[in-house]
């Protein structure tokens, strides 16, 4: 089997992986999918810079790099997110209150209504 059909394949699993993990929110399923999603990049991009020749530099070398590039992405990335959430006016843990005005969402009735078992 050639190289970029076994990346092709690891991104189709990843996708999978994403997917199921969607439905199932298990911790385990997320961090195959990360480090999945990691390794396909890392070698991906190195496939890609040989493919078209676009640096002269080994394969392993560039794996490495697109790994640690990969690797300052995210971590900035997260690094925004954390900042956000620290700047923002929105409280993390808000406060909630006693709704006695009787405005509450939904208000239909259908929606209201419990499920006979």
């Amino acid at each position: 089997m050639q190289f970029p059909y076994f990346l092709l394949s690891a991104i189709l699993v990843s996708l999978v992986v994403m997917q199921i993990n969607q439905r199932v929110a298990s911790p385990l399923l997320s961090i195959i999918d990360r480090w999945l999603r990691w390794l396909v990049f890392a070698f991906g991009g190195a496939q890609i810079c040989i493919d078209f020749q676009l640096v002269n530099r080994p394969y392993g070398v560039l794996v490495a790099v697109f790994f640690i590039v990969w690797f300052l992405g995210e971590t900035l990335l997260n690094w925004l997110r954390i900042h956000a959430l620290s700047v923002s006016p929105l409280p993390l843990f808000p406060r909630y209150e006693a709704n006695e005005d009787g405005d509450e969402w939904p208000i239909q009735p259908r929606l209201l209504k419990l499920r006979p078992r």
